[in-house]
């Protein structure tokens, strides 16, 4: 549901892909055509989104990781973890 409201709802990116890690309670997210540019840096509206509804969802502290994507459709990659 995230992923879809930043495509669909905010328009904060072009597309959002998530990849499930339940044995290292862990979520992945490839995004691409970013909006606003420096995903890495402070305080980006795609990552705060990702990590505050992930924690709010699982009433739980989340740690939020970005890193750019040098092959493949995603531009970075945003990984959550609780």
């Amino acid at each position: 549901q995230l992923c879809d409201a930043l495509v669909d709802q905010f328009e904060l990116v072009r597309g959002a892909d998530v990849e499930f890690d339940d044995a290292n309670r862990r979520i992945s997210v490839g995004v691409s055509g970013v909006s606003y540019q420096h995903v890495t840096g402070f305080d980006h509206p795609v990552v705060s989104f990702l990590g505050g509804g992930l924690a709010n969802t699982l009433d739980a502290p989340v740690t939020v990781e970005t890193e750019g994507v040098e092959d493949g459709d995603a531009e970075f990659l945003v990984t959550c973890s609780w």
